[in-house]
């Protein structure tokens, strides 16, 4: 193992992680794909805080799943959950996310022709742990499917978006009624500590 090369390239990961934490978290403090319990009042607080995305990256030497027999997605077709997606960028890593991992995505929401949400060109992506419960179900669902680099059109069903509650209205966002269907655009930027270059390296 070449010590060296290892430290070097932790230290470029966890200071990507320190520079894109506070303004990502700054980004979403309103935004609608967070899912707190009532789907009503939004908060970035459920995402993942800096310490614990740091720790995560400083972790990446102790457990290193990788995925290799991960088929590539179809050009277009239906998560596990009941998420239709169509790939627009079809991604390249054979490792898929796993319950417990880091992710990073960027995202565009739009109800009918309201765009309600938009990171999708932002330089920092949007940190969160996979099964927390800190993102709509609908892109939870679709994040396990989709290869590192992959970004897809989906369409959510309501049950797996903001459900029978709907969303109430709020500066600059429209109201979505109870049971909605919406549409995502969703790229998945990174799975910090887990993509292949990293993992190549470590194991020279």
């Amino acid at each position: 193992m070449r010590a060296g090369v290892m430290l070097r390239s932790l230290g470029l990961l966890v200071w990507s992680l320190m520079v894109s934490s506070t303004a990502a978290f700054a980004g979403l403090r309103h935004s609608s794909i967070l899912r707190p319990p009532s789907c009503t009042v939004l908060s970035a607080e459920a995402g993942v805080s800096r310490r614990e995305a740091l720790g995560s990256a400083l972790a990446v030497g102790l457990v290193l799943p990788w995925g290799k027999t991960a088929a590539s997605a179809a050009e277009e077709g239906v998560t596990k959950g009941g998420v239709k997606y169509k790939v627009e960028v079809p991604g390249k890593s054979a490792y898929r996310a796993r319950v417990g991992d880091l992710v990073a995505i960027r995202f565009r929401g739009q109800y009918k022709d309201t765009v309600f949400d938009d990171i999708l060109e932002n330089t920092e992506p949007f940190y969160f742990r996979l099964g927390s419960g800190a993102v709509l179900k609908g892109i939870e669902d679709a994040v396990q499917e989709m290869p590192v680099g992959a970004k897809w059109e989906l369409e959510i069903p309501g049950d797996l978006a903001f459900g029978s509650a709907g969303r109430g209205a709020s500066p600059g966002k429209p109201r979505i009624p109870p049971g909605a269907t919406i549409n995502y655009i969703l790229e998945l930027s990174g799975i910090p500590g887990r993509e292949e270059d990293l993992i190549d390296v470590i194991g020279d």
